[in-house]
């Protein structure tokens, strides 16, 4: 009893429960409990004590009046019967004695026999018989208890008892004769015991689900659902689902432990992989998680679609398997840093050895006792605790991080106004850089846009006007976005502006402007158009440096031409080898020099705008006026992304050749119209 005491007090420390469980499985795995007679209570055990006969039944079909003259009963060789999954039915015969008129109670404590037939038989004479089992509602059982309890009348003499049992899963049958008083005080106080693991249970689902919606995080909800469909496992297991909750269903009992199983599968390997992050911390064992919620979705349609014996047994032999895969989850995710799954692997962990034991008690590896019978809710009650210390420990892990992160915040919130207030200074200096207008240039209307994509951009256009009628256009993209472009591309706006006396060649521009940007764009590199046009005369030449094409139309012409003479980017190569082409313009003409920007804007399945659809809008909108169409174009694409954003600049110079040489000039936009 003093190894008993001090395992029960380890047992009441958390963090020497495992010991102090196993200690005790010892303790009774080697010294088998003695046959305990009493004036309340005689235990009836086999073996050396020789009080239990059995006789195998394997057809099933033996009657009383068969059992009674047959010589099949031989001493039960185990003290405690137990017949492990058999599809047999089991007679077993007792005899007892008594002085006088007594009443007892026959009580056998497995609550998983199917069909229990109890006959008393006194000088050969049948004096009381019942009938019962989960197959048969728990009304007709004749004492109201989650086991099986059978009120006896014995006689002077000697009283045979007889008992036929039959059971889809594990056989077992130990049993206890109970002066009818002490028979309900046990009975009381077992209902204290269930009433109490119960209630904690749950206590901790409720106080779990007052806190999912006060943090409205998802992982105590599936907290909740698993604690609920493990308590539909503990309540069929225990018997008290049967007698308290579904009493007139046997159809559900016989198929419990498949069906709610699987729903504890379907819920516990979800707040898993919520509690654990594992699709972050452990991808490929978040795959196995989501591999155990369909084997869940299995077990729970699988009593009804086949044998539920069949079902039972699948189920009691996979069991392991989730557990098993549940706890080198929580190790490795441990392992990577993760805190609070240490709960979740002592829990997992202590659930495990509870089901190791049910299963070896099952298969008769270990005795039935206290600790055997029950080890199943003494591990799942430490481990619902736990776990809900595991989602507390993840709150406060979640909390000093959310504070270490406002508290980084708040740094990176000064450093960002820092760069704010830099980037509006670059902003500045870069718009007093860009031409805010196009000069007057007679026989052309021009409008242009510059959207950049931050508070800076990396594209710039300008223009150097050569006379009344005639100038030289650039429209430029710098590789990359911010501020190193914004200053790259402030290098290549001045590096034009020095391009005065070769204005007239823009090949001799471009060349011009590499040999002075050539070996100081470091990374960087640009690519551009440049145009000159001569509106009195019609005529324009054109040179690219691996930008893209410019679009010219009339509509004489049945599409625009798109023309993009030969040239390399400048900056990377010393030599770009820059082509120059001549066009003969057209009154009316309307030319569209633009930046990748506009072509490649993606909408929100990733699309891009694209040429095409440039194309078939510059012939749409060709009568509209230069402002008109710079701001519908802008408009357009900006449909086309919806909300997203973009993601390079949107720069365009819209340039019209007028018949009447009307003179027509356009500001330049640096926000959306």
């Amino acid at each position: 009893m003093r190894k008993k005491k001090r395992a029960w007090r380890s047992a009441g420390l958390l963090a020497g429960l495992l010991a102090g469980f196993l200690l005790v499985l010892c303790v009774h795995a080697i010294d088998a409990a003695p046959v305990s007679v009493n004036f309340d209570r005689v235990d009836l055990r086999g073996a050396e004590k020789a009080m239990i006969e059995t006789c195998i039944d394997p057809g099933g079909d033996m009657r009383l009046a068969d059992v009674m003259q047959s010589d099949c009963f031989h001493p039960e060789k185990k003290e405690i019967p137990g017949f492990g999954e058999t599809t047999n039915s089991i007679w077993l015969r007792v005899t007892l004695s008594s002085e006088s008129y007594v009443a007892r109670m026959l009580e056998l404590q497995w609550p998983h026999i199917d069909e229990l037939d109890v006959y008393t038989v006194h000088s050969q004479m049948l004096q009381q018989e019942w009938s019962t089992g989960v197959r048969k509602p728990f009304s007709q059982r004749p004492y109201p208890t989650r086991t099986f309890a059978f009120p006896l009348q014995l006689q002077p003499g000697e009283t045979t008892i007889y008992l036929r049992a039959w059971a889809i899963g594990n056989l077992q049958m130990p049993m206890t004769v109970w002066e009818a008083e002490a028979f309900a005080v046990h009975d009381r106080r077992d209902q204290v015991v269930q009433g109490m693991y119960f209630g904690i249970i749950f206590v901790m689902g409720m106080y779990n689900l007052f806190l999912f919606f006060s943090f409205r995080d998802i992982s105590y909800l599936y907290y909740v659902l698993y604690v609920v469909a493990f308590s539909l496992v503990q309540l069929g297991f225990t018997g008290t689902g049967f007698e308290l909750f579904w009493p007139n269903l046997p159809y559900l009992q016989v198929r419990y432990f498949p069906l709610f199983t699987g729903l504890t599968l379907i819920f516990v390997f979800p707040f898993a992989r919520e509690f654990l992050q594992s699709r972050v911390h452990a991808p490929i064992m978040d795959r196995l998680l989501q591999a155990m919620i369909v084997l869940g979705a299995l077990f729970v349609v699988m009593p009804f679609l086949i044998d539920p014996h069949i079902a039972s047994r699948i189920a009691t032999i996979a069991t392991p398997i989730p557990q098993v895969i549940g706890i080198i989850t929580a190790a490795v995710v441990y392992r990577r840093g993760f805190r609070p799954a240490r709960y979740f692997l002592l829990a997992f962990g202590l659930l495990a050895l509870a089901i190791v034991v049910t299963l070896m008690r099952s298969l008769e590896l270990l005795p039935v006792s206290f600790f055997t019978e029950n080890g199943m809710q003494i591990g799942s009650i430490s481990e619902v605790i736990l776990l809900s210390f595991a989602l507390g420990d993840r709150i406060n892990t979640l909390k000093s991080e959310r504070e270490r992160i406002l508290r980084g915040s708040l740094l990176q919130e000064q450093k960002l106004s820092m760069l704010r207030h830099e980037l509006d200074a670059a902003r500045r200096i870069q718009s007093s850089v860009l031409q805010k207008t196009i000069p007057r240039i007679e026989g052309l209307g021009v409008a242009s846009r510059y959207m950049p994509m931050n508070h800076v951009g990396g594209d710039f256009f300008d223009c150097l006007q050569l006379g009344e009628s005639e100038v030289c256009f650039i429209i430029a993209d710098v590789s990359g976005h911010g501020v190193s472009a914004a200053l790259i591309a402030s290098m290549g706006q001045i590096a034009f502006d020095l391009q005065l006396e070769r204005a007239r060649r823009p090949e001799h521009v471009l060349l011009g402007m590499n040999d002075i940007l050539h070996g100081r764009t470091g990374d960087y590199f640009l690519s551009a158009s440049c145009v000159h046009i001569d509106a009195k005369n019609l005529k324009a030449r054109i040179a690219s440096a691996g930008h893209p094409a410019l679009l010219l139309y009339h509509p004489s012409r049945e599409s625009p031409l798109e023309t993009r003479p030969r040239g390399r980017l400048i900056g990377p190569f010393p030599d770009p080898s820059v082509e120059g082409l001549d066009l003969d313009l057209l009154a009316g003409d309307r030319m569209l020099l633009f930046t990748d920007g506009i072509t490649e804007a993606r909408n929100g399945s990733g699309k891009m705008f694209g040429t095409r659809r440039l194309k078939e809008f510059l012939i749409t909108h060709y009568e509209d006026a230069v402002e008109t169409f710079a701001d519908r174009l802008y408009g357009e694409v900006r449909r086309w992304i919806g909300t997203g954003q973009f993601d390079d600049d949107f720069t365009l110079l819209v340039i019209d050749v007028r018949r009447d040489g009307q003179t027509v000039v356009a500001v330049t936009s640096e926000s959306a119209p």
